[in-house]
């Protein structure tokens, strides 16, 4: 039997009123549930290993994994399954294409951009795929990281440009015209795992005080306790960040931009960058990133955020300071329902479609 194919170049189908929500596993389960009520639709193992990024494209559910394979199946069967309210049997599923393998090894980021399929892995490559004939997919396109690239984005406005995070602590924006890395954006100070395009209001300080001042507070309450406990010889205790680690960088020229590249890293701080400044300034900054080719970004090269969140918290801390068990408290209160996952694997990635 032919399974049926959603075709990838033609546009998205009216979606289903029932809202999706597709996770990941560790065991390489990929989960698709019914948003709304927290109902399981159906469960797909085709992946061997941890199930690493997940993207949805009107009825096209792609998943990527450690396996270094990348999946791709139609979801139409299960938009039909949760607007009926019943539950699938994984056999009525099955993958339509399947790139194997899609990366010398772990497939960790996958993008879309108009038609066009993106994946990126830790062997430091960008590679963008041709879905016109999913009997026979082609990789028309490679462009070479200087490590990991761990998320990817498409800016909607220019499609041509996609955004890459890094292990090399960096972000950049790179041209799928010619391969080339148009901009280095740097701050974090370790792995960049997450990077997204977002509308947020501009920067504005004045408003972000209160937030400063909670984290500052917090951090005092830290390093407060954390001299205490040294006091009593207990040293094993992460470095402490300076009050310049923690304060919120200075607004820039940029901070009226209402578009952001926003960047998460292990460093414990997002990072906002503003895009939507054209100016012969910049191009000159461009061309000396494209220069630096894989991004050895000096301290005047590269784009800095116009604002960050960070926190030098560890667990205990959190756990400890009454402020935010206050705040957990409260987002647990907002929480109304809950998904059983029905296994023993932790969730490693997950994403939302209405």
């Amino acid at each position: 039997m032919t399974s049926s194919r959603p075709s990838p170049s033609s546009p998205p189908p009216t979606p289903s009123p029932v809202p999706l929500l597709v996770s990941g596993c560790a065991d390489g389960q990929v989960k698709v549930w019914d948003a709304a009520s927290g109902r399981l639709i159906v469960t797909l193992s085709d992946h061997h290993r941890s199930a690493e990024a997940l993207l949805v494209v009107g009825n096209l559910l792609i998943t990527a994994s450690s396996d270094r394979a990348v999946i791709l199946y139609n979801l139409a069967p299960v938009r039909e399954a949760a607007a009926a309210g019943e539950r699938l049997n994984r056999a009525a599923l099955r993958p339509f294409a399947k790139i194997d393998p899609a990366h010398e090894t772990t497939v960790y980021a996958l993008a879309w951009a108009e038609g066009r399929l993106l994946s990126g892995g830790a062997d430091h490559k960008i590679k963008v795929w041709d879905l016109s004939d999913p009997s026979n997919i082609q990789c028309v396109q490679e462009i070479e990281e200087s490590y990991w690239v761990k998320s990817l984005a498409v800016d909607p406005a220019k499609p041509n440009w996609v955004y890459s995070a890094s292990r090399n602590h960096l972000a950049k924006r790179w041209s799928l015209s010619t391969g080339e890395c148009l901009r280095v954006f740097q701050g974090h100070q370790d792995e960049v795992g997450a990077l997204e395009i977002a509308t947020l209001p501009a920067f504005d300080p004045a408003a972000s005080q209160p937030v400063a001042e909670a984290i500052a507070a917090g951090m005092a309450a830290t390093k407060a306790r954390r001299e205490a406990r040294e006091a009593q010889g207990d040293t094993a205790e992460a470095p402490e960040s300076t009050a310049e680690d923690s304060a919120p960088d200075a607004p820039t020229e940029s901070a009226e931009s209402a578009v952001f590249l926003v960047t998460g890293s292990l460093d414990f701080s997002l990072r906002r960058f503003g895009l939507d400044r054209e100016s012969e300034a910049r191009a000159k900054a461009d061309a000396e990133a494209a220069a630096l080719g894989q991004g050895e970004a000096s301290e005047a090269d590269g784009e800095h955020s116009v604002s960050s969140f960070h926190s030098d918290m560890d667990d205990d801390d959190l756990l400890d300071d009454p402020a935010l068990q206050d705040l957990q408290g409260a987002r647990f209160r907002a929480m109304i329902g809950d998904f059983e996952t029905g296994t023993g694997a932790p969730i490693k990635r997950h994403c939302c479609q209405r």
